[in-house]
This record gives C-alpha cells, sequence and structure tokens, in this order.
C-alpha cells in the first residue's frame, strides 16, 4: 500500500495522468463516499460520524489480458492505494510493476518530506 499526502480527488488526478503517461490505460469503475460507514454512518477507522472516507477503483490496463484493480481510500487529506492480488484476480507482475514506478514518487508518500 502507498499512502500519499494529498487529498483524495487530486491523488486520483495525479495518479491517472502518471499512469496514463506510463502507457497504461485507466478507467475510474465507481466512486463512493462514506465509504467506510456502518448502519449507523460511523466510520470504523476514525471512529466520527458521519464517515468522510472516499474509495473508489480503478482498473488499470497495461499489456496484459486482465486490468490491475487499485483501490483508492481517501481520508483527512491523505490517500491510499492498494492492489488487489487475490487467487481469484491476480495481478499480472507486469502491470503491477508499471503501477508502482509510476505512482511511487517519495516526495508524495507519507513520512518523507518534499
Amino acid at each position: 500500500m502507498l499512502v500519499w499526502r494529498r487529498d483524495y480527488e487530486t491523488a486520483i488526478r495525479q495518479a491517472t495522468h502518471r499512469l496514463v503517461g506510463a502507457g497504461l490505460q485507466v478507467v475510474r469503475t465507481f466512486d463512493l463516499k462514506s465509504a467506510c460507514a456502518d448502519s449507523s454512518g460511523v466510520c470504523p477507522h476514525h471512529g466520527t460520524a458521519p464517515c468522510n472516507c472516499q474509495m473508489a477503483i480503478l482498473l488499470v490496463y497495461g499489456a496484459a489480458a486482465q486490468p490491475a484493480t487499485l483501490m483508492v481510500h481517501g481520508c483527512d487529506g491523505q490517500t491510499s492505494f492498494s492492489l488487489v492480488d487475490v487467487p481469484q484476480q491476480p495481478t499480472d507482475p507486469e502491470i503491477e510493476s508499471a503501477i508502482l514506478r509510476a505512482i511511487s514518487f517519495d516526495h508524495l508518500l507519507v513520512g518523507n518530506e518534499p
């Protein structure tokens, strides 16, 4: 998982731009506000209500037949990116490597100073 010190919309826009610049195609499949809230509207990450988390799924296409699934979760000015890599939906190593090269910029990562 990578975490950027960027708000959700800016992070998605920048990540998409970098992925496309790396020769990949990106499709934003859905966008969910209050993504983590339970039925009472409380966020399990922060214990706050209403939940202010947002989540999107980006399908990232490269040369492989299947896209890579990139989950994007944003909250409180930080945005995390996680690749879905499970037996039912394995990530092609070439696409994974291209994604990581495109979005792993040290100056954007939490814990690193610009």
